[in-house]
C-alpha cells in the first residue's frame, strides 16, 4: 500500500504519483481506507507515536484537500488568544454565557500545553485556523463522576480541551477530534451544559454521555467518552 511505504519513509512521491491516477472521488475513498489501517497497525505495534501520527495526518489531509495540524509553539500564543475569544464570541451569542469568562483560558495555560506537547495548531493552506489541546494522562477533575459512570475506566486516555478557531472557519472541530482519535484509543472532554453546539459535537463524533464530572472551580461539566471499535 502507497501510504505505508510513506509511513516506513520510502519517498512519497510513490504515493503521489498513484493517488494522482485516480477520480477524486476514489482517491477519497482510499485515503480513507489507508488512514483506517493505519490507525489500527498503529494501535497494534504502538510504535509511531505523536510526532509520527502528525506526519500520517499532513500527508493525507495535503493529499485530500483537508486542513493540516500540527504542534503550537510559543509564537503562536497571541494568535490562540485571538482564537478563545472568538471562540467565546459563539458561545455568548448562542445563549451560553457561563463558560470561558474574560481571560480564561489562560496564556500561562497555553505555555503549560506546549510545554508537554499538548497543544495543537489547525492549519489551512498555511494559515492558522484553529487549536486545541490535547493532554494525555489522567485528568485530576475526572477522578470523580456522578449521576453515572465512564465507560471505561482503566484503560490511558487522552482529554480534549481549549477547542477553538478563526473567525468563518469551518470544520476546525471535526479535524480535531478525527485527529485526536488517531493518537488513542480512548477520549474524553467535557462542557458546560449551556453549550449545546459541543454537545451536538460529541454527539456526532459518537462520544457517549457519562455524567457529571466537576473542573478546578467547583463547576459542573457534562462529561463524555469515545472508545476506538475494534
Amino acid at each position: 500500500m502507497p501510504l505505508l511505504w510513506y509511513f516506513i519513509g520510502v519517498d512519497s512521491e510513490i504515493t503521489r504519483s498513484y493517488l494522482g491516477t485516480m477520480t477524486e472521488n476514489n482517491r477519497r475513498k482510499k485515503l480513507h481506507r489507508y488512514l483506517q489501517f493505519a490507525i489500527l497497525a498503529n494501535i497494534a505495534i504502538g510504535t509511531i507515536g505523536i510526532f509520527g501520527n502528525l506526519a500520517i495526518i499532513d500527508v493525507i489531509c495535503r493529499y485530500n484537500n483537508m486542513k493540516t495540524i500540527r504542534l503550537s509553539t510559543l509564537d503562536d500564543i497571541p494568535l490562540i488568544l485571538q482564537m478563545f475569544g472568538h471562540s467565546r464570541q459563539i458561545m455568548r451569542a448562542n445563549g451560553n454565557t457561563f463558560q470561558w469568562p474574560d481571560g480564561y483560558p489562560t496564556a500561562e495555560m497555553v505555555r503549560r500545553d506546549i510545554d508537554r506537547f499538548a497543544s495543537h495548531i489547525i492549519e489551512e493552506d498555511g494559515r492558522p485556523v484553529g487549536t486545541f489541546a490535547l493532554v494525555i494522562g489522567i485528568d485530576p477533575t475526572y477522578l470523580v463522576i456522578e449521576q453515572g459512570a465512564w465507560k471505561d475506566d482503566t484503560l490511558p486516555y487522552g482529554t480534549i480541551h481549549r477547542l477553538a478557531c478563526m473567525p468563518g472557519v469551518k470544520g476546525i472541530a471535526d479535524c480535531c477530534f478525527d485527529y485526536c482519535k488517531q493518537q488513542i484509543g480512548n477520549l474524553r472532554a467535557d462542557t458546560h451544559e449551556a453549550n449545546k453546539i459541543l454537545q451536538h459535537i460529541l454527539d456526532k463524533h459518537d462520544f457517549e454521555y457519562c455524567g457529571i464530572i466537576h473542573i478546578a472551580d467547583g463547576t459542573p461539566r457534562r462529561a463524555y467518552q469515545w472508545r476506538i471499535k475494534i
